[in-house]
């Protein structure tokens, strides 16, 4: 049974893209962030250093306690330690129709380490303007800001963190012949859906 994967930044499109792509071609959804928490779990329980930290800092701790570039390569490690729990729950997932998997944590380099063919896997960043933008909406900023006490030193480091981490994730994709899709907020979701059909060979 066919498995695709979208990857790529935060705030970007992922997930509506995904929703369209689910009701239009009936795939069988898998989506990644439903399952950080619990993998993020069982990583700190079998002694990972890193998902120790982190589920054990405070918010002032998280946003405040490490640079933007350490920050995002320790999610670089934990998207790469918690790949093994994804691709065990997508075996056990129904095979009568095909899976689309989506969520950042699925990183060219590991889909190419994985032998996941172009075709099969695609992914979306955002411009560093377009990502602020979109998140400067969202109502739930401040619960992730709670009891920081510089919320905008906070804020600037996380996006930081995020800008590095979507540079990555489309340099390792240009790199490696993954289709790689940059939102800057001029097209469209019906632009950045069309681009993941024609990645996947859906149209």
């Amino acid at each position: 049974m066919a498995i695709y994967y979208l990857g790529g930044g935060t705030c970007c499109g992922k997930s509506t893209v995904t929703e369209i792509l689910v009701s239009k071609y009936n795939f069988t959804l898998y989506k990644l962030d439903d399952y950080i928490f619990s993998y993020l779990e069982q990583l700190a329980n079998s002694g990972n250093e890193i998902a120790i930290k982190q589920m054990q800092q405070s918010m002032q701790e998280m946003w405040l306690g490490a640079t933007p570039d350490e920050m995002s390569s320790e999610e670089l490690q934990l998207y790469s330690a918690m790949l093994p729990f994804a691709h065990k729950a997508i075996a056990e997932l129904p095979q009568q129709t095909p899976i689309l998997a989506e969520g950042a944590g699925f990183l060219p380099s590991l889909m190419h380490s994985a032998g996941v063919q172009p075709g099969f896997y695609a992914c979306i960043v955002p411009t560093p303007g377009f990502r602020r933008a979109q998140y400067s909406q969202r109502t739930w900023i401040d619960q992730f800001l709670d009891g920081v006490d510089d919320k905008k030193a906070a804020f600037e480091n996380w996006m930081q963190r995020d800008d590095l981490f979507s540079k990555a994730v489309l340099s390792d994709a240009q790199r490696l012949g993954y289709p790689a899709y940059v939102v800057d907020g001029t097209a469209g979701v019906e632009e950045t859906t069309a681009f993941v059909e024609k990645a996947f060979h859906l149209s």
